[in-house]
């Protein structure tokens, strides 16, 4: 499901992976709870993204289109 949402297959059609952050801190600034939301997003990546994530993303792309 990680590679269909974020692959842009459902949602807002473009991709938003973990691995896009640029870690500027905005996010950190924002954040009411203060986490180091770059380094939480550091380890999504590591579990939910790898070498397959573009071809898992295109066949949720595929899938979707069908429905």
């Amino acid at each position: 499901m990680y590679a269909a949402r974020l692959g842009g297959a459902v949602g807002t059609g473009k991709p938003e992976f973990a691995s896009l952050c640029v870690k500027c801190g905005e996010c950190v600034e924002q954040c009411p709870q203060h986490i180091d939301i770059p380094l939480v997003l550091e380890s999504v990546v590591e579990e939910l993204e790898g070498p397959d994530l573009e071809e898992r993303a295109r066949a949720a792309k595929q899938a979707f289109r069908q429905l």
